[in-house]
Protein backbone atom coordinates (compact mmCIF):
# COMPACT_ATOMS: atom_id res chain seq x y z
CA UNK A 1 0.00 0.00 0.00
CA UNK A 2 1.03 3.70 -0.35
CA UNK A 3 0.78 6.63 1.90
CA UNK A 4 1.19 10.37 0.63
CA UNK A 5 4.40 12.34 1.98
CA UNK A 6 3.37 15.87 2.71
CA UNK A 7 5.77 18.61 4.21
CA UNK A 8 4.31 22.23 4.70
CA UNK A 9 0.72 20.99 3.15
CA UNK A 10 2.39 19.56 -0.65
CA UNK A 11 2.44 16.36 -1.49
CA UNK A 12 6.19 15.97 -2.13
CA UNK A 13 5.99 12.16 -2.81
CA UNK A 14 5.05 9.06 -1.98
CA UNK A 15 5.97 6.29 0.64
CA UNK A 16 5.27 2.41 -0.23
CA UNK A 17 4.95 -0.35 1.98
CA UNK A 18 5.68 -3.66 1.11
CA UNK A 19 4.74 -6.54 3.42
CA UNK A 20 5.79 -10.26 2.61
CA UNK A 21 2.38 -12.30 3.01
CA UNK A 22 3.44 -15.58 1.89
CA UNK A 23 2.78 -17.14 5.51
CA UNK A 24 -0.86 -15.40 6.26
CA UNK A 25 -1.33 -17.14 1.88
CA UNK A 26 -0.40 -20.29 3.54
CA UNK A 27 -1.88 -20.44 6.48
CA UNK A 28 -5.33 -19.15 4.80
CA UNK A 29 -4.44 -22.45 2.33
CA UNK A 30 -4.34 -24.89 5.23
CA UNK A 31 -7.39 -23.73 6.57
CA UNK A 32 -9.37 -24.32 3.55
CA UNK A 33 -7.56 -27.79 2.90
CA UNK A 34 -8.86 -28.34 6.31
CA UNK A 35 -12.28 -26.53 5.91
CA UNK A 36 -11.97 -28.88 2.48
CA UNK A 37 -10.95 -32.28 4.46
CA UNK A 38 -13.82 -32.00 7.16
CA UNK A 39 -16.36 -30.49 4.72
CA UNK A 40 -16.08 -33.88 2.39
CA UNK A 41 -15.76 -36.04 5.49
CA UNK A 42 -19.31 -34.61 6.15
CA UNK A 43 -21.21 -35.18 2.57
CA UNK A 44 -19.50 -39.04 1.98
CA UNK A 45 -20.37 -40.16 5.48
CA UNK A 46 -22.67 -42.91 5.44
CA UNK A 47 -23.94 -42.11 8.20
CA UNK A 48 -26.34 -39.23 8.96
CA UNK A 49 -24.20 -36.48 9.72
CA UNK A 50 -26.33 -32.94 11.22
CA UNK A 51 -25.89 -29.33 12.91
CA UNK A 52 -29.67 -28.52 14.78
CA UNK A 53 -31.10 -26.01 16.94
CA UNK A 54 -32.05 -26.93 20.47
CA UNK A 55 -35.66 -25.63 19.04
CA UNK A 56 -36.07 -28.59 16.32
CA UNK A 57 -34.40 -27.49 13.20
CA UNK A 58 -31.57 -28.74 11.40
CA UNK A 59 -28.73 -26.19 10.54
CA UNK A 60 -26.96 -28.37 8.02
CA UNK A 61 -27.54 -32.24 7.47
CA UNK A 62 -25.62 -34.41 4.71
CA UNK A 63 -27.08 -36.14 1.65
CA UNK A 64 -27.19 -39.35 3.96
CA UNK A 65 -29.75 -37.47 6.12
CA UNK A 66 -31.72 -36.22 3.02
CA UNK A 67 -32.04 -39.95 1.80
CA UNK A 68 -32.59 -41.49 5.34
CA UNK A 69 -36.12 -39.27 6.16
CA UNK A 70 -37.05 -39.51 2.22
CA UNK A 71 -36.97 -35.92 1.26
CA UNK A 72 -36.43 -34.39 -2.03
CA UNK A 73 -34.06 -31.84 -1.33
CA UNK A 74 -31.99 -31.01 1.69
CA UNK A 75 -33.66 -27.36 1.59
CA UNK A 76 -36.59 -29.51 2.40
CA UNK A 77 -35.26 -31.04 5.16
CA UNK A 78 -33.61 -27.94 6.77
CA UNK A 79 -37.27 -26.56 6.97
CA UNK A 80 -38.47 -29.27 8.83
CA UNK A 81 -39.93 -29.45 12.13
CA UNK A 82 -37.74 -32.46 13.80
CA UNK A 83 -39.94 -32.93 16.62
CA UNK A 84 -42.98 -33.15 15.09
CA UNK A 85 -41.81 -34.12 11.29
CA UNK A 86 -39.26 -37.15 12.02
CA UNK A 87 -39.88 -38.11 15.45
CA UNK A 88 -42.62 -41.06 15.92
CA UNK A 89 -42.59 -40.41 19.86
CA UNK A 90 -41.95 -36.39 20.59
CA UNK A 91 -41.02 -37.94 24.24
CA UNK A 92 -37.45 -40.03 22.12
CA UNK A 93 -36.52 -35.90 21.94
CA UNK A 94 -37.14 -34.66 25.12
CA UNK A 95 -35.47 -37.51 26.79
CA UNK A 96 -32.61 -36.92 24.63
CA UNK A 97 -32.48 -33.36 25.72
CA UNK A 98 -32.43 -33.71 29.04
CA UNK A 99 -29.43 -35.85 28.74
CA UNK A 100 -28.07 -33.86 26.70
CA UNK A 101 -28.07 -30.86 28.83
CA UNK A 102 -26.59 -33.10 32.08
CA UNK A 103 -24.37 -35.11 29.96
CA UNK A 104 -23.67 -32.24 27.39
CA UNK A 105 -23.70 -35.53 25.01
CA UNK A 106 -25.41 -38.83 24.36
CA UNK A 107 -23.98 -42.26 22.80
CA UNK A 108 -26.31 -44.94 21.23
CA UNK A 109 -29.32 -43.04 21.92
CA UNK A 110 -32.26 -45.25 20.94
CA UNK A 111 -35.33 -43.39 19.24
CA UNK A 112 -37.93 -44.28 16.61
CA UNK A 113 -38.80 -42.14 14.07
CA UNK A 114 -40.00 -41.81 10.59
CA UNK A 115 -39.65 -40.86 6.85
CA UNK A 116 -41.77 -38.56 4.84
CA UNK A 117 -44.28 -40.88 3.78
CA UNK A 118 -44.24 -42.28 7.37
CA UNK A 119 -42.10 -45.47 7.27
CA UNK A 120 -40.35 -46.35 10.39
CA UNK A 121 -37.32 -45.90 11.69
CA UNK A 122 -35.43 -46.85 14.67
CA UNK A 123 -32.54 -44.78 14.85
CA UNK A 124 -29.63 -44.38 17.34
CA UNK A 125 -28.17 -41.28 17.67
CA UNK A 126 -24.48 -39.91 19.30
CA UNK A 127 -24.46 -36.23 19.88
CA UNK A 128 -22.70 -33.51 21.88
CA UNK A 129 -23.96 -29.80 22.04
CA UNK A 130 -22.13 -26.93 21.14
CA UNK A 131 -22.56 -24.16 23.80
CA UNK A 132 -21.81 -20.30 23.91
CA UNK A 133 -18.97 -18.68 26.21
CA UNK A 134 -21.61 -18.44 28.68
CA UNK A 135 -22.37 -22.48 29.04
CA UNK A 136 -26.36 -22.09 26.71
CA UNK A 137 -26.56 -24.51 24.77
CA UNK A 138 -26.65 -23.17 21.04
CA UNK A 139 -26.71 -26.49 18.80
CA UNK A 140 -26.14 -30.21 18.72
CA UNK A 141 -23.26 -31.83 16.50
CA UNK A 142 -24.07 -35.65 16.01
CA UNK A 143 -24.81 -38.81 14.10
CA UNK A 144 -27.83 -41.01 13.29
CA UNK A 145 -27.67 -44.47 12.47
CA UNK A 146 -30.93 -46.47 11.31
CA UNK A 147 -30.65 -49.87 13.02
CA UNK A 148 -34.88 -50.71 12.02
CA UNK A 149 -33.50 -53.70 9.78
CA UNK A 150 -30.68 -54.88 12.42
CA UNK A 151 -33.17 -54.92 14.87
CA UNK A 152 -35.81 -56.72 12.65
CA UNK A 153 -32.97 -59.66 12.06
CA UNK A 154 -32.50 -59.92 15.66
CA UNK A 155 -36.30 -60.32 16.61
CA UNK A 156 -36.22 -63.05 13.76
CA UNK A 157 -33.62 -64.78 15.65
CA UNK A 158 -34.71 -64.22 18.60
CA UNK A 159 -37.87 -66.03 17.23
CA UNK A 160 -35.96 -69.31 16.08
CA UNK A 161 -34.36 -69.49 19.09
CA UNK A 162 -37.48 -70.00 20.95
CA UNK A 163 -39.01 -72.12 18.49
CA UNK A 164 -35.68 -74.12 18.57
CA UNK A 165 -36.32 -74.31 22.45
CA UNK A 166 -39.67 -74.87 22.42
CA UNK A 167 -38.92 -77.86 19.91
CA UNK A 168 -36.18 -79.26 21.91
CA UNK A 169 -38.25 -79.17 25.24
CA UNK A 170 -41.17 -81.01 23.09
CA UNK A 171 -38.44 -83.34 21.75
CA UNK A 172 -37.12 -83.87 25.43
CA UNK A 173 -41.13 -84.56 26.65
CA UNK A 174 -41.80 -86.90 24.08
CA UNK A 175 -38.66 -89.11 24.60
CA UNK A 176 -39.91 -89.07 28.34
CA UNK A 177 -43.32 -90.49 27.33
CA UNK A 178 -41.99 -92.58 25.36
CA UNK A 179 -40.14 -94.19 27.99
CA UNK A 180 -43.05 -94.05 30.67
CA UNK A 181 -45.62 -95.54 27.70
CA UNK A 182 -42.78 -98.41 26.96
CA UNK A 183 -42.54 -99.36 30.99
CA UNK A 184 -45.93 -99.12 31.62
CA UNK A 185 -46.86 -101.50 28.56
CA UNK A 186 -44.21 -103.36 29.92
CA UNK A 187 -46.09 -103.76 32.70
CA UNK A 188 -49.38 -104.37 31.27
CA UNK A 189 -47.56 -107.65 29.35
CA UNK A 190 -46.61 -109.09 32.70
CA UNK A 191 -49.74 -108.56 34.46
CA UNK A 192 -51.79 -110.57 31.11
CA UNK A 193 -49.61 -113.32 31.95
CA UNK A 194 -48.26 -116.34 29.51
CA UNK A 195 -51.51 -117.47 27.04
CA UNK A 196 -52.85 -121.01 28.89
CA UNK A 197 -54.38 -123.20 25.52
Amino acid sequence: YSRQQRVAGKTVGKVWVFLDATERFRSEERIRASEEKYRTLFEESKDVVFISTPGGRFLDINQAGVDLFGFSSKEELLAADITRDLYLEPSDRDRAHRLLEEQGYIKDFQALARTKDGRPLVLLETTTTVRDPDGVIIAYRGILRDVAEQRRLEDQLRQVQRMESVGTLAGGIAHDFNNILSIAVGYLARLEGPEVS
